[in-house]
């Protein structure tokens, strides 16, 4: 199963001030839902703390020029 999930530069920006930010963190999660009705909301999320089912750190990246 292959899943895409299409990111504008604007995103990766995002993507790579959070990871400059967290330079002890090893794994981040990119989630994707569709609950605007209008495009895909896209989040980073990271538990600090090995908690992965509650993340404390999340960051919606999500691009509405592109919608």
């Amino acid at each position: 199963m292959t899943t895409t999930i299409t990111l504008t530069r604007k995103q990766m920006d995002k993507i790579v001030k959070f990871a400059t930010n967290f330079k002890d963190v090893q794994l981040f999660t990119i989630n994707e839902t569709h609950n605007s009705g209008i495009g895909p909301s896209i989040f980073i999320t990271r538990s600090l703390f090995g908690n992965d089912s509650k993340p404390e750190t999340i960051v919606d990246i999500t691009d509405v020029s592109e919608w």
